[in-house]
């Protein structure tokens, strides 16, 4: 191959008027290689979102695990329902006006002040699964957060907030059926039906108006919640 220029001893001088091939196929190849290097760091970085992601949801759906639970024996299970014997244990109460939603977040306000430290002892009480809820009428609900199980009615601290009552919660059968998804009142509606035909066809009675349990915070996705209707039972 002959190449125009003049050599100086070892060296070839190009003239800067003449192409070097080597300096023609660089742009290709500088672009090609931009690309593998984008392609690269978007691999890595969408593989990291996938990770945080899988983090993320683990924690999300197993967080109310971290939180003390109140005690029970399973004593028959039945797909997404499940018949459970509870030990008798301790919670504050609180009950407000409105519709459910509105008497929540209301109720919720109040009894966190409470177990922060708004109470005779200024102790701070830690925080438990799940949030109950009941309907006392047509125009208020209950909103309960069970005590820690080394506080009795009588050892609990005594709220400041006089809406607060510290009550007893017998031992009791429980029927309960688990399931995600939003807090709507149609998918509560729906649930505590599937609840209520199941008892129906075993032939179990009973005791009492059903409860909502809701073992996560409004933050995590509707998906990984964990809710439950629970109704007593005659044992």
């Amino acid at each position: 191959m002959v190449t125009s220029g003049l050599r100086m001893g070892p060296f070839l001088l190009v003239p800067s008027g003449l192409p070097d091939r080597h300096q023609s196929i660089s742009g290709p190849f500088r672009r090609a290689a931009r690309r593998r290097f984008m392609l690269k760091n978007f691999a890595i970085t969408f593989g990291a979102l996938l990770l945080l992601g899988g983090i993320g949801t683990l924690l999300w759906s197993n967080m109310s695990r971290f939180l003390e639970q109140p005690q029970f024996t399973l004593v028959a299970s039945h797909g997404p329902i499940e018949i459970r014997q509870y030990k008798s244990a301790a919670a504050a109460e609180v009950t407000v006006m409105g519709d459910r939603d509105e008497a929540a977040r209301d109720a919720f306000r109040i009894l966190f002040r409470y177990i922060s430290g708004n109470n005779g002892a200024t102790d701070k009480i830690s925080m438990t699964a799940p949030v109950i809820q009941s309907p006392t009428d047509a125009e208020s609900w209950t909103v309960a957060f069970y005590l820690p199980s080394d506080f009795s009615p009588e050892t609990a601290p005594q709220p400041e907030d006089t809406r607060v009552s510290i009550v007893p919660i017998s031992d009791a059968t429980v029927a309960a059926i688990r399931f995600s998804g939003r807090w709507s009142p149609q998918n509560l509606k729906e649930q505590q039906a599937r609840l209520e035909a199941f008892l129906q066809e075993e032939g179990l009675t009973a005791l009492g108006p059903p409860t909502f349990a809701f073992f996560n915070d409004p933050l995590t996705p509707p998906p990984f919640r964990r809710n439950e209707v629970q109704i007593r039972i005659s044992g």
